[in-house]
């Protein structure tokens, strides 16, 4: 009995020292700042924590300048990125490309070995057929001897 009072009288010390140590680090100096813009042909927004407005805006421009770096290199939509070189070299030969875009496309793969291929990193050159993909979409359907050329991809 003593044990059993002694073990929940030290749950009650440890929750309510966490209680304190979290609240004590909540300072009321700290403020949201928010801020979106469109990037990667979507809209995004960033939300930073800060003592400080200098600290947050700096903190936010570095994050949106990372996502416009990204999309340089991923925006599929682009004709100057990585990946739609990548794409327009399909079965032809090698394209050279940066460290983070053969990382990510790395990661792509282990994600499409993960879900078995419903995850589809190739999948491009089909939807290019089926025209899904185009600005602004215009789906029809494809012949079946370009869709097969196209999975083979």
């Amino acid at each position: 009995m003593k044990k059993l009072r002694a073990i929940n009288i030290l749950t009650i010390a440890l929750l309510l020292f966490c209680t304190i140590a979290l609240f004590s680090s909540c300072t009321k100096q700290d403020k949201m700042y928010k801020e979106s813009r469109t990037l990667m042909d979507t809209y995004c927004t960033i939300t930073v924590v800060s003592p400080s407005r200098e600290r947050a805006a700096e903190a936010i421009d570095k994050g949106f300048a990372e996502i416009k770096k990204l999309e340089l290199l991923l925006n599929y939509f682009s004709d100057e990125s990585e990946i739609t070189a990548v794409n327009k070299a399909a079965g032809t030969g090698p394209v050279k490309v940066s460290g983070e875009t053969l990382e990510m496309m790395q990661k792509t793969l282990e994600i499409s070995k993960a879900t078995n291929g419903t995850f589809d990193p190739t999948i491009a050159p089909v939807l290019k057929l089926w025209k899904f993909s185009g600005r602004p979409a215009d789906p029809s359907i494809p012949d079946s001897d370009a869709l097969e050329r196209a999975l083979k991809l």
